[in-house]
């Protein structure tokens, strides 16, 4: 049997080729390869970062809603249990850019998911949750080392922006527009 590493890699370079398919067998095969999930964490949460972004490019990819949807909702799961594997790693700085790393690939399945969403009320639910795990990737850039923390904290202000550009258009209402391209400003400002 190939091992856990050997496993990821085959998955990344599938992945690479857009064989998401391929991709999404190869990561499942290394997850179950660890016995004892109460160790290794950083490769658990490689393991479901990966599968989280298959399914995202998958979501982005097929023209049916609904599948649409089903896919979203399985790239932020997959997010999420990196998001709660990062938590957990002992080395604090490893910890914070891999929760760093969660919030932002949750925060793009649900600000991709608000962008094809014909019901503004979705959207707008949609992108308050984008907005707020953009926000809480901003919160832990700020606890980044000096010279990484200043690019991602611009990186996370311009995401947060570009929800709120990205909502403005999309509502009808002048005045809620013209609020949220304000918002929109604030966040491109900073």
């Amino acid at each position: 049997t190939m091992s856990v590493n050997d496993l990821i890699a085959e998955g990344m370079s599938l992945f690479k080729s857009n064989n998401f398919d391929q991709a999404i067998v190869r990561f499942n095969q290394a997850w179950s390869e660890i016995k004892d999930k109460n160790f290794s964490f950083q490769a658990q949460s490689n393991i479901q970062f990966w599968l989280g972004r298959c399914y995202l490019e998958q979501a982005m990819k097929v023209k049916d809603i609904t599948e649409a949807k089903d896919l979203f909702a399985e790239a932020i799961m997959h997010h999420q249990q990196q998001l709660e594997l990062a938590r957990q790693l002992k080395d604090e700085k490893a910890s914070i850019q891999e929760q760093h790393s969660a919030q932002f690939w949750i925060g793009h399945c649900y600000l991709e998911q608000a962008m094809e969403v014909k019901d503004i009320a979705e959207a707008k639910d949609l992108f308050a949750q984008a907005i707020a795990h953009f926000q809480q990737r901003f919160e832990l850039a700020q606890q980044l080392n000096k010279q990484v923390s200043i690019q991602e904290q611009s990186s996370a202000q311009s995401w947060l922006g570009r929800c709120y550009l990205s909502l403005a258009m999309k509502v009808e209402d002048f005045a809620e527009r013209m609020d949220l391209s304000t918002q929109a400003i604030v966040h491109f400002r900073q």
